[in-house]
C-alpha cells in the first residue's frame, strides 16, 4: 500500500478452508470482491482423495494469508 505505516491499520488473517474446487473458488472470489483494500500475503492449495461408500470425493484444502489495510480515522472504525 502506497502510504505512511501511520496512514492506515493492518490485520493480518489466516483463513483455513476445506471444501470442492467449485466451493473453495466461490470463496476466493468473496474474498476478491471485497470492499476493503488487502494483499495475499501466501496462498497455498492442496487437494486429497476420499473415498465414502465406494464414492471417489476430491477434498481441496485452501490455507490463505491475508493483509486487511484501513484508512486511520476512517469511517465505520
Amino acid at each position: 500500500m502506497e502510504a505512511d505505516a501511520k496512514d492506515y491499520e493492518e490485520l493480518n488473517l489466516k483463513i483455513e478452508t476445506d471444501g470442492s474446487f467449485k466451493q473453495i473458488f466461490h470463496f476466493v472470489s468473496l474474498i476478491e470482491n471485497l470492499p476493503y483494500h488487502m494483499r495475499i500475503e501466501q496462498l497455498n492449495l492442496d487437494w486429497s482423495s476420499e473415498e465414502k461408500e465406494k464414492i471417489q470425493k476430491s477434498v481441496w484444502r485452501g490455507e490463505f494469508i491475508l493483509k486487511v489495510y484501513k484508512l486511520v480515522g476512517a469511517e465505520n472504525s
